[in-house]
């Protein structure tokens, strides 16, 4: 799930930043770290939810 939602983030981030610079290599430079960024969130955002879940099962 992870995964998924990383590279959606990272797709559609890029098609943004495509649309408003118009510039090819950039995209893909924006594309790499954004998948970076975007799956450090989303791994980030997923062990939140996990501690959540523990301490509410306690």
């Amino acid at each position: 799930m992870k995964h998924i939602l990383a590279w959606l983030t990272a797709i559609l981030f890029t098609a943004l930043f495509a649309m408003i610079t118009s510039d090819f290599h950039y995209s893909i430079v924006f594309s790499i770290l954004s998948f970076i960024a975007s799956y450090a969130f989303w791994n980030n955002w997923f062990d939140a939810i996990k501690k959540t879940a523990k301490r509410a099962n306690v």
